[in-house]
């Protein structure tokens, strides 16, 4: 036992001796073997999706850990010269990308910073061509090409679903990824309605967050988003649940209808019914329907049946389930290339003058008319104007050939009446029968003490249902006779001349007559001339009455 003590100790002298003789080896292959630990860390980490933050600087990073653990803890100085260096080499590599100079500027800092917004730029100024229908849902679903991607970090790329690449990528740098955050945040996060939510409403703010967010952040110029919450269902043929207007407010490109859980009706129907064709060369309307979080695209397009027989077809492009992650991020890519294509939309309705469904047309008096399917909005600036107005349309709904009140919106100060046929007499013929209707309205009107007082072309309508028949429309300035005390400050030259200087009676219509046969363009004979003298006399006591000139139209 002796002897084995011994033998340890001059063992352990031994191995001191030559520790301290050869420190400097040991020194270097323990160094050695931590650079080699380092970049093997940061290899794995690279490769297996583990980088959190990107270069040194970032302490919860893998690649800092790495670091660190080769180098030893860097003062703050050398932290900074290594990052110049790695950033000066990711300009060098980005150099030759295809956003090497969308950002404009020779600072690599500002072009980092940028990126996400350099990459929208680009996007946002490309156009899509009009295709066929069945083309659609192969275009709507295309992501971008590589070099195009919105910069990611890890935290957002761990967290997107599979289908990230297709509009993605990882990147290694934070601050580039800042401006993309609230994309991404559509997609994660959005504001999910509440569990027990089974109405519309409580699903507005989810519909808007993730289809109309998305579709703002790539379309890049004005437009207008009107929603449409009116509880009237598409039996009495209101406007879409929501509308988006281009073309100075003119065109209505990208419509929707939208149902909570158990709200009644079929959008799809409902998009159909709210539709009155005019176009001549846009191939199809964008659209989409709504139940709950089930999210359908589709285009609206008029095809020729067997019968010979026009009709407009709904086609389904793409079913989206928002309540997944993977479902919204394809729903982004959808409303990407959607606003290009809009674009292209836009500048054909410019381009070829194209005759709007849905015209957003600004009245007297601050007056908004929606034309929409079937029907028309009028929505009055002031609550005492829309009650006076829609109290003439109750009034006068046993009227013979005016226009009909189809229901109220109190809430809005709006009334919806039926759409008629914008269009004038072409012959003789087509004037007389015009004329016919207008006195028998009028006549009814005078029976009921009430004076319609802005008889022109523009307020005499085709009926929509009947060729042969036409409808006095715009019952604003309508007023009972034995109200009417004071002068109207309507136009001079198409109004008679009493109704500028005082008190007036229902003589002013009879002027609207003759103004009617003054400005249609048509030669009269000598009967109507005859007519249109006598209802255009100065002195309203020698004019006819409307039984009169009715009469003289049968004769």
């Amino acid at each position: 036992m002796e002897r084995l003590r011994i033998g340890c100790c001059v063992s352990v002298c031994h191995l001191v001796w030559f520790f301290d003789r050869h420190a400097w080896l040991l020194s270097s292959i323990w160094i050695f073997v931590k650079i080699l630990f380092g970049l093997i860390i940061y290899v794995i980490s690279f490769r297996s999706g583990w980088e959190v933050g990107g270069w040194p600087g970032s302490t919860s990073t893998s690649s800092r850990i790495a670091f660190e653990f080769s180098f030893g803890s860097m003062d703050r100085r050398d932290d900074d010269a290594v990052r110049s260096s790695l950033l000066a080499l990711r300009q060098r590599d980005n150099s030759a990308g295809p956003l090497a100079n969308v950002a404009g500027s020779s600072d690599f800092g500002a072009t980092t910073v940028d990126k996400a917004l350099s990459i929208r730029k680009v996007i946002v100024e490309q156009t899509l061509e009009l295709c066929e229908v069945d083309e659609l849902p192969g275009l709507l679903r295309t992501g971008l090409e590589e070099g195009l991607r919105f910069p990611v970090i890890y935290e957002m790329w761990n967290s997107l679903p599979m289908n990230r690449d297709k509009l993605f990528k990882r990147s290694f740098h934070p601050e580039e990824c800042d401006k993309i955050c609230k994309l991404v945040n559509l997609i994660l996060e959005p504001p999910m309605p509440a569990p027990t939510a089974d109405t519309e409403e409580s699903f507005r703010h989810f519909w808007d967050t993730v289809i109309e967010e998305p579709l703002r952040f790539f379309y890049e110029g004005p437009w207008l988003a009107e929603r449409n919450r009116s509880s009237v269902g598409a039996a009495n043929g209101c406007r879409p649940d929501k509308v988006v207007r281009f073309c100075f407010h003119r065109y209505a490109l990208w419509r929707g209808e939208e149902k909570g859980p158990t709200t009644p009706g079929d959008p799809r129907d409902e998009l159909l019914s709210k539709l009155d064709w005019t176009h001549k060369h846009l191939p199809f309307l964008m659209a989409y329907y709504t139940r709950a979080c089930l999210v359908v695209f589709c285009a609206l397009h008029m095809v020729v049946n067997p019968s010979g027989e026009s009709q407009i077809i709904c086609k389904e492009l793409i079913l989206f389930d928002t309540s997944r992650a993977a479902d919204r991020l394809e729903l982004v890519i959808a409303c990407m290339n959607l606003a290009k294509l809009l674009k292209t939309m836009e500048l054909v309705c410019l381009r070829e003058n194209e005759e709007s469904d849905m015209p957003l047309i600004r009245g007297r008096s601050g007056k908004i008319i929606r034309p929409c399917g079937n029907t028309v909005e009028k929505k009055y600036p002031d609550a005492a104007l829309y009650m006076r107005v829609a109290a003439v349309y109750e009034a006068t709904s046993s009227c013979p050939n005016v226009e009909r009140l189809l229901h109220r919106r109190y809430l809005e100060s709006a009334i919806v009446v039926k759409k008629e046929v914008v269009a004038k007499p072409n012959n003789y013929g087509q004037l007389i029968a015009c004329l016919e209707c207008l006195c028998e309205a009028l006549q009814w009107l005078h029976r009921e003490g009430f004076m319609h007082r802005d008889i022109r072309w523009d307020n005499v309508l085709r009926d929509r249902d009947n060729a042969e028949k036409w409808v006095l429309v715009d019952l604003d300035e309508a007023i009972r006779t034995k109200d009417c005390f004071e002068s109207h400050d309507l136009a001079a030259n198409s109004h008679a001349p009493e109704m500028t200087i005082g008190s007036h009676d229902t003589m002013v219509d009879i002027w609207g007559i003759g103004y009617l046969l003054k400005t249609s363009h048509i030669i009269l004979d000598a009967k109507l001339q005859g007519l249109m003298e006598k209802c255009l006399y100065q002195d309203p006591n020698h004019r006819p009455t409307a039984t009169k000139c009715l009469e003289f139209l049968r004769a």
